[in-house]
């Protein structure tokens, strides 16, 4: 049975004794600590001692307002451990390091409630050398106002991890001004030496970069995407793009300030995203450098533009495991506010795998249930080498018992057709909230902004199939289209291509929309949703309550595409699905390339994709009970 051992630094090494793999130590560094006045802030945590294994390290960021409430700005917080270089200062105090764990933008929370709080969470499994016994835990406030406060708890899973962490490399750890002729960002960006120790089976490379500032030409470095380049002896071996261009889709909304805009690898309220690069092949035992260059600019008019930057290279010795895959999460059904945008949900379940065993993993098959319901089964099919990741979406057969106990349960039953390896990464749960029902008759009532061309808007049954839409509007117009459904469940996106909703302080000559469910019989409104909803509206529901299907007509489908990359003709293997159904080829971000009506009766599809540009593609098929989709690669 898992446990959740909370525990002080004297009682630490009792716990320890009987901890099991999948018990879980919690150690709280930080407890409310008031953030304010662009302040480092020091607690000292006791960790586990050296020489116990977990299979992963979590770190549970809590955000809050204090008593004073929130500062009203974005500003920029870092959670560091300072590590002891081994040498020691003038009056012969031990000098410390800063290694970055995370960084957290604060939201612009001006008039948050002084109740709120909000949870990120970071795997720093790669860390691990660096958390046991007693370590210094540093939260530094970026902001010029009284802030936030931060809650740091520190979970230790115990268990075997993917493979044992060697070294933790510091590459770069600061900031640094962009564009400054006089001051090139490239002298920060510096060449490391680096030494890669005997055994040393996998390299990772971390880059972790946010841009501040802006003003002056391309309003830099906040506004503009720019591209970095990673280079180990010389050499350039990857390449990403600055940039995060899902701000419209922040969880954390509506925001009082400019919440919506999309910025370098941040977004208000949100996480600076990693950029990971697998290093191994050019980083054999021995001596190397590593170092990043910077997209050339000079930076006119504007002496704010700069970069915050961490950067970490991993050493890591051989797989703990050949045959294993872990379940990372669930992201639907769940109540996890970070993926409050697609929940509740009343069809599809998505989660994420990844492969941690040396072994490709080809096939994974999971069991899932309502607690306390039948247990159904399902085969994710694709192909993960060591620590990729996929996320994979599958019908719910049954959410009738939802209604006793609102939990979901997934289990890994096989890995590539046999016994996982190291069944403690194997299973999740997650609570979850039912997806509202509504009348099968009702209306759609909106107005539009000053930019209808920006609007779309979908219902979608189950299967994917469309069953209204309207794609055009007029300008500062109020439609009310009355919708009758069958019973069933059921997906409303309304979509802005400008990404900042039917309104937004900040565009005035846009004007403002609204949106919401009425009654057909009354008018009364049954739904209203917040016009500053910046990329899109997704609100499942059903009609005539929960969904049922009957455990005899549940054939779970599967789909084969060979080969895979593919530079032309594409083999397509369905199984599970007959008669007749539709083929969506999509590109990485969802977009529809094309759609094909299909009748289904188990033979191989034939496709020629050779008009379509290089690069990474989702086929869908779908029929009037289930769907499949799979990627695949054009080169």
């Amino acid at each position: 049975m898992k446990k959740i051992i909370s525990v002080s630094v004297c009682l630490l090494s009792v716990f320890m004794l009987w901890a099991a793999p999948g018990d879980t130590v919690r150690v709280r560094a930080h407890d409310a600590t008031h953030m304010n006045w662009y302040g480092n802030f020091d607690k000292r945590a006791g960790f586990p001692s050296a020489g116990n294994s977990y299979q992963k390290i979590l770190l549970r960021y809590i955000m809050g307002c204090p008593s004073s409430g929130c500062s009203e700005w974005d500003y920029t917080t870092r959670v560091f451990v300072l590590r002891p270089t081994g040498q020691t200062d003038t009056s012969g105090n031990p000098i410390k390091e800063e290694i970055e764990l995370c960084r957290v933008i604060t939201p612009y929370a001006g008039n948050f409630s002084n109740s709120w709080k909000w949870t990120y969470t970071f795997d720093i499994t790669d860390y691990e050398p660096m958390l046991h016994d007693s370590v210094d835990i540093r939260v530094q406030y970026q902001g010029y106002q009284d802030g936030f406060t931060a809650t740091l708890d520190f979970e230790f899973v115990e268990g075997t991890p993917p493979h044992v962490v060697n070294d933790v490399i510091k590459i770069y750890e600061g900031g640094s001004s962009y564009g400054d002729p006089n001051n090139s960002i490239e002298n920060f960006l510096s060449e490391k030496n680096v030494t890669i120790p005997a055994g040393t089976e996998y390299a990772k490379f971390i880059y972790r970069p946010s841009g501040h500032g802006f003003g002056g030409n391309e309003n830099c470095a906040e506004f503009c995407p720019k591209y970095f380049y990673v280079l180990t002896d010389n050499v350039q071996r990857g390449q990403a793009l600055i940039w995060n261009e899902t701000c419209g889709l922040n969880p954390l909304f509506p925001q009082p300030g400019t919440w919506l805009y999309d910025r370098a690898n941040w977004c208000p309220g949100g996480p600076t995203g990693n950029f990971a690069f697998n290093l191994t092949s050019f980083l054999t035992p021995g001596n190397h450098t590593v170092n990043v260059n910077m997209e050339p600019f000079t930076n006119i008019n504007n002496n704010s533009c700069s970069y915050n930057i961490s950067s970490h290279l991993f050493t890591f010795g051989p797989p703990s495991f050949q045959n294993d895959a872990e379940l990372v999460e669930i992201l639907t059904p769940s109540n996890n506010k970070n993926y409050g945008r697609f929940n509740p949900v009343c069809h599809e379940a998505k989660v994420i795998l990844r492969n941690t065993g040396a072994n490709p993993v080809t096939s994974v098959k999971l069991a899932y249930s309502i607690a306390g319901q039948t247990e159904f089964e399902v085969t994710w099919n694709g192909n993960l080498s060591f620590l990729q990741s996929d996320t994979f979406s599958f019908p719910v057969a049954d959410w009738s018992g939802a209604v006793a106990e609102k939990k979901f349960n997934v289990r890994i039953v096989e890995t590539n057709g046999q016994a996982d390896d190291y069944v403690h990464n194997n299973a999740q749960t997650s609570f979850f909230s039912i997806t509202p029902s509504y009348p099968s008759k009702f209306v759609l009532d909106y107005k539009t902004n000053n930019k209808p061309s920006d609007n779309a808007w979908t219902i979608r049954d189950a299967a994917g199939n469309i069953v209204y839409s309207r794609y055009t509007h007029t300008a500062s117009t109020v439609y009310q289209d009355t919708l009758t459904f069958a019973d069933g469940c059921y997906v409303f996106e309304f979509t802005d291509a400008s990404k900042n909703g039917l309104s937004f302080f900040n565009f005035n000559n846009d004007g403002a929309g609204y949106l919401r469910f009425k009654r057909a019989e009354n008018t009364s409104t049954i739904k209203s949703f917040n016009a500053n909803f910046g990329t899109s509206v997704v609100q499942h529901f059903t009609v005539n309550g929960l969904l049922s299907t009957d455990e005899a007509e549940l054939i779970q489908p599967g789909m084969v595409i060979s080969p895979n990359p593919a530079q032309s003709t594409v083999n397509i293997q369905v199984t599970g699905m007959q008669g007749e159904a539709w083929m969506q080829v999509l590109d990485i971000n969802g977009r529809q390339i094309f759609v094909e009506k299909l009748q289904l009766d188990g033979q191989t599809l034939t496709r020629d994709f050779s008009s379509l540009a290089n690069g990474m593609y989702i086929i869908r098929i779908v029929n009037a009970k289930s769907s499949v989709r799979q990627k695949f690669v054009k080169e």
